[in-house]
């Protein structure tokens, strides 16, 4: 939702200009975005929430170095834009099951660990339906990066990252926050492929 609003263009510019003095490939920064990830990772299995935090932040700047430096430097490439969707999916993957180590407890309809499970999919589920609308040929391309959606990582990763925060000061605030990420997860996989409808409608590849 924010990218349909926000010109991230005003961050990530100056970014690329920074980091593109350092010599690394943007491809090199989106694979050094696991390190911190997987160290993230190893924290919340030791239960230090705030190591846990700091360091899937980390990984989160890393990944948004690699695009801004690509754009930069004047190196965007179709493989890139794979790598970094790839990468992308295995550290919201870790840092979703980092909150399996936490101790949650939910009595809101099912256990926390089953809200947990289902935000992993959900969370995956709207992009690989825009991409998988443009591979089965549903919406022409470049019309599938038109469907609008509420969720886009740009809002799931910071409001996991919140939940992770919250979880170090109240657990009943860290849970509330990751069943109304779920829900609007949900929401968005539901009007992704109602809009792709739409627009295969429109266009006549339905």
């Amino acid at each position: 939702m924010l990218k349909e609003f926000f010109d991230a263009d005003k961050i990530s510019r100056p970014l690329g200009r920074i980091f593109s003095k350092i010599p690394l490939t943007p491809n090199q920064w989106t694979i050094i975005s696991l390190i911190p990830a997987f160290i993230g990772f190893y924290f919340a299995m030791e239960k230090s929430i705030f190591l846990a935090f700091l360091f899937f932040a980390i990984a989160g700047i890393c990944d948004g170095i690699d695009g801004a430096v690509a754009r930069v430097k004047g190196n965007v490439t179709k493989f890139g834009a794979f790598l970094d969707g790839s990468l992308d999916r295995i550290v919201d993957f870790l840092l979703i099951f980092s909150f399996l180590f936490f101790d949650l407890e939910s009595r809101f309809l099912i256990p926390i660990e089953y809200w947990i499970v289902t935000l992993a999919y959900f969370c995956l589920m709207p992009t690989f339906e825009v991409a998988y609308a443009n591979h089965r040929q549903a919406v022409p391309d470049p019309e599938e990066k038109k469907i609008w959606r509420i969720m886009h990582r740009t809002e799931i990763y910071p409001m996991l990252l919140l939940a992770m925060l919250l979880a170090m000061f109240s657990k009943n605030a860290c849970v509330s926050l990751l069943i109304i990420t779920t829900i609007l997860c949900i929401i968005t996989t539901i009007q992704t492929i109602l809009l792709t409808y739409i627009k295969s409608k429109k266009y006549g590849t339905r």
